[in-house]
């Protein structure tokens, strides 16, 4: 895990150096929070593996994506689901509904963090646009996260990608792959590779934080969010907690 102090940082739409932001991220705005830690990674199958071995975490359908409306398994999708799958024991846990997050998290002797806390951990006190700062994919010379790029263009054609920025990955890539995108605090993936669930309740759902390998660039900023039902389990849906 990584120490995030308390106190305050700037939360929501920073307007100064963002311009795409959606309107549930304003107004920005200055918010208190107290010192926490939270998981340097997203929480891999192995980890979740071990939790599943001693009883405390279910495995079910971590094979078969799950969401749409209505409801319903997502057969097409499944490949991307990386329980049982060889070669991605380092891989993000996906496809886990918010309910297994939660489970794990207190096995763990955490908890799933706070939406405030999880953006504070992503970007610092200043009002950053990325974990890194205020450089755009297409421009920041490196990799930096795993998002929807010219990798993912290669395979969907239709897809809006980060144009001329190719992390390598069509689908999740191993936690920890890109460490120039860490956080002010040493957190990796704070975007992409897999959203993050949260304990926050947004409308009517359970808040997702971050993006994931297959959202475009406008999507996948610090302070960026979504929402989705509890059960849901998407191929690009994932978690780490907090303490």
């Amino acid at each position: 895990m990584v120490e995030v102090p308390g106190g305050e940082f700037f939360m929501g739409c920073n307007e100064k150096v963002d311009k795409e932001c959606s309107e549930d991220e304003k107004p920005g705005r200055r918010v208190n929070v107290g010192p926490f830690r939270i998981d340097k990674t997203e929480v891999t199958v192995a980890a979740y593996r071990r939790c599943v071995e001693a009883g405390n975490c279910s495995a079910d359908g971590l094979r078969m994506p799950y969401w749409g409306s209505p409801m319903k398994e997502q057969p097409e999708w499944k490949d991307y689901c990386n329980w049982g799958q060889a070669g991605r024991e380092q891989h993000p846990i996906n496809c886990v509904d918010w309910s297994q997050a939660q489970a794990y998290c207190k096995w763990a002797g955490k908890r799933l963090p706070r939406e405030a806390e999880w953006e504070k951990a992503a970007r610092g006190t200043d009002g950053r646009k990325y974990p890194w700062g205020n450089i755009g994919y297409e421009a920041v010379g490196k990799k930096v996260a795993n998002i929807a790029d010219e990798s993912a263009k290669r395979t969907y054609s239709d897809w809006t990608v980060a144009q001329g920025y190719d992390d390598g990955y069509v689908g999740t890539a191993p936690v920890g792959k890109f460490p120039a995108g860490a956080s002010p605090y040493g957190a990796l993936d704070m975007v992409g590779n897999v959203w993050e669930w949260i304990e926050d309740e947004i409308a009517d759902g359970r808040g997702l934080c971050g993006g994931s390998w297959d959202y475009d660039p406008q999507n996948t900023r610090a302070s960026y969010r979504s929402r989705s039902r509890p059960r849901s389990r998407l191929e690009s849906y994932g978690f780490r907690c907090a303490r």
